[in-house]
């Protein structure tokens, strides 16, 4: 039986993967096999987050609320933990507090984001993401064949 401590399971990304597989650390060498997906703990990863004044094109909050956030347009089920990332990579959500404190989230414009976020996974074992990419912006389709 693998013991998964609490501080794991409350280090665990939000949107990035599933606390359980957080547990899965304990079982997994440091070196993953890339041969094989057998066995493998594969998460999702989105780097689709933006706040104003992260930098990326826009300048706007996208896809933790559906305008700028509040109570009524916040669309996470939760706020991720962003205590271990670097301040170019946390954005203030203006008006929010938890546990009395701002409240933060964080935008993936920032490549120490990305990088912060994978070195999280090699931590707990997670042995690949999964990115999803686009390959058309509405109005702007070239190089997709028709």
């Amino acid at each position: 039986m693998i013991s998964c401590p609490a501080r794991i399971l409350r280090k665990a990304l939000a949107g990035v993967f599933i606390a359980t597989f957080a547990c899965h650390a304990a079982a997994q060498a440091s070196r993953v096999d890339a041969s094989t997906l057998v066995g493998k703990v594969l998460v999702g990863y989105q780097g689709w987050f933006r706040c104003p004044g992260d930098g990326a094109p826009g300048n706007a909050w996208s896809h933790w609320s559906r305008g700028v956030p509040s109570a009524a347009t916040v669309s996470v089920d939760a706020f991720p933990d962003t205590s271990g990332l670097s301040p170019a990579s946390r954005c203030v959500v203006p008006g929010m507090t938890i546990q009395g404190k701002p409240a933060y989230v964080f935008s993936s414009w920032p490549q120490k984001t990305a990088q912060a976020h994978f070195q999280w996974m090699r931590k707990y074992a997670i042995d690949g993401a999964l990115l999803q990419r686009f390959i058309a912006v509405e109005g702007h389709t070239s190089g997709i064949a028709k």
